[in-house]
């Protein structure tokens, strides 16, 4: 264990989840602020076959809420004509973009229950929501929307549909378990409740004091479960703003600043 304080370790930030193929916005950020990333994902993403339960066009609103669902789905089907995409946040709509595809409605990217509530007002009675995620999603999104249309009219549905599943690696990197370890390392980085899951149970009782920086307040609940509170917090949930509060972290708590 590292015994000269945070002033004395490197800024090295672990992270625990993968790029997506795209431009690596995270990475280069830390990377050219002298700041070493470390890569030890503690999940996969796996894509899967799916089909939606009613014809694509019928659906007069596709919402996303990551990158991979983006790729799952029009790696598959097309906007059809009429049809309304909202995603998340401002990373979700460059992604939307590779498919020649523009977002109608892009959230503030603070969280999924925002995201709804700002998405509401969008919808019509009448209309056919469908939610291309993850296995691992919540039902905030879902919930939120099912619930709340305050038209009293006819209501508007809300679908989901799984196009990826979250794996566990067949691989670990076991080098940066022991950097975390013997605390050799400024911040875990971690955007999913998932990754906190599993860092955990590798983990287990072998490493004292840890510091998380949480891509959001889903990823920050998960670490409270474990009796954890994360060091920093991004205030929208992307990756570049992940970037940048680790490297707020790193400047006010280390000598060696960059």
């Amino acid at each position: 264990m590292n015994s000269g304080g945070l002033d004395s370790i490197p800024p090295v930030v672990i992270r625990t989840f993968l790029t997506d193929g795209t431009e690596d916005l995270f990475g280069a950020f830390l990377s050219g602020r002298g700041i070493e990333v470390v890569d030890a994902p503690m999940i996969e993403i796996c894509f899967i076959n799916f089909e939606p339960e009613m014809p694509v066009a019928s659906y007069k609103w596709l919402i996303f809420t990551s990158k991979n669902g983006i790729k799952a789905w029009f790696s598959v089907y097309k906007k059809e004509a009429g049809q309304r995409v909202a995603v998340i946040g401002e990373s979700s709509a460059m992604a939307l973009r590779d498919y020649a595809v523009e977002a109608d409605f892009i959230g503030s990217g603070h969280s999924a229950k925002v995201f709804a509530e700002e998405l509401l007002p969008e919808l019509l009675p009448g209309d056919s929501v469908l939610l291309v995620v993850g296995n691992l999603a919540s039902n905030v999104i879902a919930d939120v929307l099912s619930g709340n249309d305050r038209r009293g009219e006819a209501s508007f549905s809300v679908s989901r549909i799984e196009v990826y599943e979250t794996i566990i690696p067949s691989v670990i990197n076991e080098a940066a378990i022991e950097r975390i370890i013997r605390d050799d390392y400024a911040l875990i980085a971690v955007a999913s409740p998932s990754a906190v899951q599993k860092l955990m149970q590798i983990l287990g009782n072998r490493a004292g004091k840890l510091r998380f920086a949480s891509i959001g307040s889903v990823t920050s609940r998960a670490l409270r479960s474990y009796g954890l509170e994360a060091a920093v917090e991004a205030e929208k949930q992307n990756f570049p703003e992940l970037a940048e509060c680790c490297w707020r972290f790193i400047r006010k708590n280390y000598n060696n600043k960059t």
